[in-house]
């Protein structure tokens, strides 16, 4: 805002401000309508209640000219009626204080409410042109520049979005300029540790991701990054509700990061190096515990890394545990892993094997299922009529005849409508040629929970390309299908049958 503007904005609201004022006082202080002696305490009318002094005495000297007419003046005041004290409200009218001798008022006065309303337009009016003229400008303004660190800091964590972002992005702008103090860095550096080991309390990234810029400076100290990392990782085992006898039991370990966002170089010259520094969290399968028994958790990998890239993915690793003395009922286990957080700087070089890591522990993660008797299965078929019609009107397939990724002619379905109830289907189908002839193929299983859209069918390689023909297909529930889901205990349990379907081919 350039000085001209602000002139401008002056000119045309302060007249309003200051003319309100000045009428709002002369509203106030009133017109005088006597010269009677008034109580400035309580305004109580004083006159003919008393004399304030005795007159002069006879042998007093003669007076010349000036004496002579101050004399007469104050014989003329003495002679004004009102007593030593307010008899309204006991005030001392004739006391030596300043208060007591400005306790009398010459002259009653009136308000003048016209003033009083026309000062308050006014006033109301300069104000609010003035705040309509200067609130953008001043919204604009980079007040957060001139604030100290510590407002800073607790600005953070302030319930308006706008101005916690405005303090996060001036604390890094003042660390790329080494003016961030340390103190205040310590100090903000505590609270978000508080803040991420609180589960209940939602994550932001920016909060870890102004941490990780703190160490990258080296603004905080090595025991507060060593919480940091020891606090950023959340695990959870899913498994199946319940197991049939002699099936392994199915397990996913899923985490939740709660670090900075993908880590960047910020540095402004090689002198003054300031980065956010990321950390790689290694998790290592140990073993699996039921009961007073161990078990393989024979996972799908030995271990994982969660780097920054990969750090939203949920589910980390799945395996299966084989038990054979198992009882069946209910069982309560734990899964043991070993993390490491491992400190790399550099977000382009992966962390190496022989690095140390800033801190290490293993993390027992509970988990409960029950175990079936054998030949009990823990899906459940479902037959509603309720959901017949959702389901008939889901399934909507186009047929259309394409290439594989190896270049062999297949058959895909896309569908289009959305599954009111999970599915788990063994599909086949009779192909109908244009000279009458039947030809079955078999397609892949398709899988889908709840709300989720129709899957994809994927048909085995065709013998050559196909043209103007029909297919009819056949869907059949397939609990064994369903079983191998960790999530997945009611599946639809009818057949779908869809004919005439028309085959496309997209290559035409």
């Amino acid at each position: 805002m350039t000085p001209l503007a602000v002139l401008q904005h002056v000119i045309v609201w302060l007249p309003l401000v200051i003319g309100g004022i000045l009428l709002i006082r002369a509203g106030l202080k009133g017109r005088r309508i006597n010269d009677h002696p008034i109580c400035r305490r309580c305004r109580f009318d004083l006159v003919g209640l008393g004399a304030l002094s005795h007159p002069a005495t006879p042998d007093t000297a003669p007076e010349s000219g000036a004496t002579k007419e101050k004399v007469i003046g104050s014989e003329s005041r003495s002679t004004q009626s009102h007593p030593d004290r307010c008899p309204e409200c006991g005030t001392d009218l004739t006391g030596t204080t300043r208060r007591a001798r400005r306790a009398v008022i010459d002259g009653e006065r009136r308000r003048r409410w016209r003033f009083i309303v026309l000062g308050v337009v006014l006033l109301l009016a300069g104000l609010g042109i003035g705040f309509w003229l200067s609130y953008k400008p001043l919204a604009k303004f980079p007040w957060t520049s001139w604030m100290p660190d510590w407002v800073l800091a607790e600005m953070v964590d302030s319930p308006n979005p706008g101005r916690a972002s405005m303090a996060r992005r001036e604390i890094q702008q003042r660390i790329r300029l080494q003016s961030f103090s340390r103190s205040a860095a310590q100090r903000l550096a505590g609270d978000i540790l508080q803040w991420q080991a609180q589960r209940s309390r939602p994550w932001k990234n920016s909060d870890g991701a102004l941490l990780e810029l703190f160490h990258g400076s080296r603004l905080i100290t090595s025991e507060q990054w060593t919480m940091y990392a020891r606090q950023s990782l959340r695990l959870s085992l899913v498994t199946r509700t319940c197991v049939e006898g002699g099936q392994s039991i199915s397990w996913a370990l899923t985490h939740k990061a709660r670090l900075g966002s993908a880590a960047r170089h910020t540095s402004t010259s090689a002198n003054s190096p300031a980065y956010e520094a990321p950390i790689y969290l290694r998790v290592e399968p140990l073993r699996v515990t039921i009961g007073e028994s161990e078990f393989a958790a024979a996972p799908e990998a030995t271990s994982v890394t969660i780097s920054v890239l990969d750090r939203r993915r949920a589910i980390l690793m799945s395996g299966d545990v084989q038990h054979q003395e198992l009882r069946p009922g209910r069982h309560s286990g734990t899964l043991d892993v070993r993390v490491s957080a491992l400190d790399d700087p550099d977000p382009r070089r992966p962390p190496q094997d022989s690095q140390p890591p800033i801190v290490s522990w293993i993390e027992r993660v509970p988990f409960t299922f029950t175990l079936l008797p054998r030949g009990v299965s823990c899906v459940t078929p479902i037959s509603d009529p309720l959901l017949r019609a959702e389901i008939v009107r889901a399934f909507v397939y186009e047929i259309t005849s394409q290439r594989s990724e190896l270049g062999e002619p297949i058959l895909v379905g896309h569908g289009y409508g959305n599954l009111p109830i999970a599915i788990a289907f063994e599909v086949q189908g009779n192909i109908i040629h244009a000279d009458g002839t039947i030809q079955p193929l078999t397609f892949l299983p398709i899988l889908a929970d709840e709300g989720d859209p129709l899957p994809t069918l994927r048909s085995s390689p065709l013998p050559a390309q196909i043209t103007n023909a029909r297919i009819n297909l056949r869907l059949r529930p397939s609990p064994e299908i369903a079983r191998g889901h960790i999530h997945r205990t009611e599946i639809w349990g009818e057949e779908i049958i869809l004919e005439n379907v028309p085959i496309t081919n997209i290559d035409e």
